[in-house]
């Protein structure tokens, strides 16, 4: 059976039409003041310096699929989001929210792993996939594309197979988990008649 599918065009998703974006993590400024000639309870401000931030140079990284799948308790409980993981620590700490199989091993020294989860969804055809991944050479800074694959809200209401898609990715960089994760989503909705 053939199914069309809708794609949501790229001016549609400069207005916020069939995507999203979000962002996960902090990142860090550091400003120096300088208090040198300034004495405590003086009306005189004290002089500061801050060093401009870089500007982003983002470039791709490479990146190989650790878990992708319909049903995670994750995207069940909490909802659609998105994840990064640092460190072996924060690796087992997750896992176990996710599946009850033995987690995949990621040498963290070399690598990270970036995930992304639908929300509880109709339809048994939904899954998401991450695109591709690009890496702030100036910071900790990730940016990833993902895309949803989901039935049209229209035809959701005849649809008794609920979903929890997710795909959780291992990239070729490491990070700290000091800076932002972010994430644009698109939506591809199935025209079925």
């Amino acid at each position: 059976m053939f199914r069309p599918l809708l794609v949501a065009a790229v001016g549609c998703l400069a207005v916020g039409c069939g995507s999203s974006r979000s962002t996960v993590g902090s990142t860090t400024s550091a400003a120096v003041s300088s208090t040198s000639g300034t004495s405590v309870g003086s009306s005189t401000p004290a002089p500061t310096t801050s060093t401009p931030p870089q500007p982003a140079a983002f470039q791709l990284v490479s990146w190989e699929t650790v878990d992708q799948g319909v049903q995670s308790p994750r995207g069940q409980t909490l909802g659609a989001h998105e994840l990064q993981v640092a460190s072996d620590a924060d690796w087992r700490a997750f896992w176990p929210t996710h599946s009850a199989q033995p987690a995949p091993s990621v040498d963290f020294a070399q690598r990270s792993v970036v995930g992304s989860f639908m929300a509880l969804t109709p339809g048994s055809t939904n899954h998401t996939s991450v695109l591709w991944v690009e890496r702030d050479a100036n910071s900790d800074d990730l940016r990833v594309l993902v895309r949803e694959h989901r039935l049209g809200p229209w035809a959701a209401s005849t649809v008794r197979v609920t979903t929890a898609p997710f795909h959780l990715v291992s990239v070729d960089t490491p990070v700290s988990g000091q800076g932002t994760l972010a994430v644009e989503r698109q939506a591809l909705l199935d025209m079925e008649v």
